[in-house]
């Protein structure tokens, strides 16, 4: 009886052990499946974007400054404003001294005013198209904010940039400075080396690989003060991921930009933002079960709807009873659709922000069909590709091809442009961007 219960004793303790491997075989596959996914971000670059600032050099500074000794050369001077959000000051002096070879900086780096304190000067060739310099917070030394100085933007080297803003030698083309001079409110002549092109490289860029796929991701410093602290939403700091996959990182397409405290879906899997370095060195995901959220998508069409005009204008008579021929053959006018909404779609295959709206367009033929009716006219430059796009998306509604005659006709400036006419035919809003809390608040 005693070796009975001694047999059974050692089965129980073996279970027992058996029972508790498992148990610890469980949790560990269950840590390795909820690690964060670490990625760093080691390259300091700017948006994927067009966009460009301009600051013009100034014969006096902004600031009061105390000036290094110099010989005979006559100075001139640049200001920086490079955040909006710093416990310093937020605009950079700079002192530069120019002859024929580049340009001298004295850089205020301390940005205490006094250009004597900051070691000597820095050079920037003609030679050399980009000048980059770091601003150190005097409160917080790991808290950096990264500067890039050209004489022509990053794009201009293109044929279009040459073209449209500037010429071969650096100068902006007298319409274009016109144009900035009056929107930016400064007297710019636009010869060359009378003004410096800056960037903010507040884009903190690094590479994942996310079940087996390839993405470009980043945490971009929106108010570039040089700390990412806005993880409880509270900021306007984001994340962005290349879904798409199409090498941008961008601002423009708010679909892969999400804000610190978003749960988003990277293919069938969806993830939170589980850490975010304070200064932009990585960035953590972890795996969740919670359902996804939009809270910068949402944020940009809601600034988006509350901006967009309510005009009052009614569309040109002879419009009206056009007979548009679509991608299918088939006849159309607007006179057709009178009594609804109709929305007015100027979209081209080869226009980003066209593709990256595709979506809220499908939504509003999916949500508003009984009131709204959509129409867009395409410009295209290859129509295969449109094609496949148009099923790609499965954009149900007509397309139009847009010729130059109709392109004056509406009279509209650029892709993508939206226009919403009402059931009696007025033009309640022309916008570049369409999304559906726009289309809500006018719709019923």
């Amino acid at each position: 009886m005693k070796a009975r219960l001694s047999r059974i004793a050692r089965m129980n303790r073996l279970m027992l052990y058996a029972c508790f491997t498992t148990l610890l075989v469980f949790a560990a596959n269950a840590e390795g499946r909820t690690q964060p996914l670490h990625i760093a971000l080691p390259e300091r670059t700017a948006l994927d974007e067009h966009g460009f600032h301009i600051s013009p050099l100034y014969k006096q500074p902004k600031e009061q400054l105390q000036l290094p000794a110099r010989e005979s050369e006559t100075p001139v001077f640049l200001e920086i404003y490079y955040s909006r959000d710093i416990d310093d000051d937020a605009t950079i002096s700079i002192m530069v001294l120019q002859n024929e070879a580049g340009d001298s900086l004295y850089i205020d780096f301390n940005n205490n005013e006094d250009l004597r304190d900051d070691g000597p000067a820095a050079f920037f060739s003609l030679k050399e198209s980009a000048f980059f310099f770091d601003i150190v917070a005097q409160l917080d030394r790991k808290q950096v904010t990264r500067i890039e100085l050209r004489r022509k933007p990053i794009f201009a080297d293109s044929a279009q940039g040459d073209s449209v803003f500037f010429d071969s030698a650096g100068n902006l083309k007298a319409g274009f400075a016109a144009m900035y001079s009056s929107m930016r409110s400064m007297d710019l002549k636009g010869k060359a080396r009378t003004f410096f092109v800056d960037y903010r490289l507040g884009l903190h860029r690094g590479y994942a690989e996310i079940d087996d796929q390839p993405y470009a991701v980043g945490l971009f410093d929106y108010n570039n003060n040089g700390r990412f602290d806005d993880a409880e939403g509270k900021g306007n700091d984001v994340f962005l991921i290349d879904l798409d996959q199409d090498s941008r990182l961008t601002l423009e397409n708010p679909y892969e930009v999400f804000a610190l405290n978003d749960i988003l879906a990277i293919g069938q899997k969806h993830y939170r933002i589980a850490f975010v370095d304070p200064y932009g060195a990585f960035v953590e995901l972890a795996q969740t079960e919670e359902q996804t959220t939009a809270r910068f998508l949402d944020h940009v069409q809601n600034a988006q709807a509350e901006s967009a005009p309510s005009l009052g204008m009614t569309i040109d008579p002879s419009l009206w009873n056009v007979p548009f021929q679509t991608l299918i053959g088939e006849s159309i006018s607007l006179t057709e659709f009178k009594g609804q909404f109709i929305l007015l779609n100027f979209w081209g295959e080869w226009c980003k922000p066209c593709i990256a709206e595709i979506p809220e367009l499908v939504y509003a033929d999916e949500h508003f069909s009984e009131n709204l009716a959509i129409i867009s006219f395409l410009k295209t430059a290859q129509i295969e590709m449109a094609r496949k796009t148009i099923e790609k998306f499965e954009m149900k509604w007509a397309q139009v091809l847009l010729t130059e005659e109709y392109e004056k006709a509406f009279r509209f400036r650029s892709y993508p442009t939206n226009i919403l006419i009402s059931p009696e035919g007025k033009i309640l809003f022309s916008t570049i961007s369409i999304n559906r809390k726009m289309l809500e608040k006018w719709i019923h």
